[in-house]
């Protein structure tokens, strides 16, 4: 009789038992006469499937953290650009008695607004753009199946603490260094 295929079941199921039980079914048939193509393990496909979703989950992570180092240096400008312009309001907020640490915390805290808008604003944007990525990489790699959404809860705290992080100093260092300006040279300022 021919046959085109044979399926074995193992009661361990551990990766390394599947593939000792392969060495040892592939040593037995080498010994026969009969034509094996190929002998293959399921565990052996997950594996591989692993291992290249894997490789495209560390691109991935390599470019958002990317973006994220370019939007934190975006806000910084931003931010540097935006007190620098507000140097006569800084003045004013002096002469009328606020001191540095007040004005400071109240760029960011414009600052932390900003960066919990962009964190959510980038989630909401994110799930369609998942969804979508979902589909191509289905098709792709599994020939039209439909992979599951699953959200990585470790990656938006990740996510969300350090875009907070980065707002926060985004925010912070401009306007340490335009508090240092004298109350008369702010308000003199043009």
């Amino acid at each position: 009789a021919l046959s085109n295929s044979f399926m074995l079941a193992a009661t361990d199921n551990s990766y390394g038992a599947v593939m000792t039980l392969k060495r040892d079914v592939e040593r037995v048939l080498a010994s026969t006469d009969l034509q094996v193509m190929e002998v293959m393990s399921h565990a052996e496909r997950m594996k591989i499937l692993y291992d290249h979703l894997n490789i495209i989950l560390t691109v991935i992570l390599v470019l958002a953290f990317t973006v994220l180092l370019v939007s934190a240096m975006g806000m910084a400008s931003a931010m540097g650009i935006s007190i620098m312009e507000r140097t006569r309001e800084i003045g004013v907020l002096r002469a009328i008695g606020a001191t540095p640490d007040i004005i400071s915390r109240l760029f960011v805290t414009e600052g932390m607004l900003t960066s919990v808008v962009s964190v959510l604003l980038g989630l909401l944007l994110s799930w369609p753009l998942s969804i979508a990525a979902d589909e191509f990489f289905g098709d792709l790699m599994l020939g039209g199946a439909t992979l599951k959404l699953v959200v990585n809860v470790g990656g938006v705290w990740i996510t969300l603490l350090a875009t907070l992080l980065f707002g926060f100093f985004a925010s912070r260092i401009p306007a340490r260094a335009a508090t240092r300006v004298s109350t008369q040279e702010a308000l003199s300022y043009e």
